[in-house]
């Protein structure tokens, strides 16, 4: 979980998606709570990807984890949302 300057929250994990094992998910609330967005990353090959950490830099949203590629086991993958 993390905050930025004007008060929001953000909240990442790992979610599993309908056909797609485990995804990072993230979401992004208001300093009342109501939800603003949610984004979900799934990898290349639809395989494992477990968030490992958020981070606000810059005006940015960067979240980090483990992602399965194509043709290797476990990868990093770092995405980075606007906020």
């Amino acid at each position: 979980m993390a905050l930025d300057k004007f008060g929001n929250v953000y909240v990442t994990g790992t979610s599993f998606g309908a056909s797609t094992n485990r995804d990072y998910a993230t979401v992004k609330y208001d300093t009342n709570g109501k939800q603003l967005w949610v984004r979900r990353y799934n990898g290349p090959v639809n395989g494992d990807d477990d968030r490992v950490n958020l981070a606000i830099r810059f005006g940015n949203v960067y979240v980090t984890g483990s992602s399965v590629g194509s043709g290797t086991k476990e990868d990093y993958a770092t995405i980075k949302y606007s906020r």
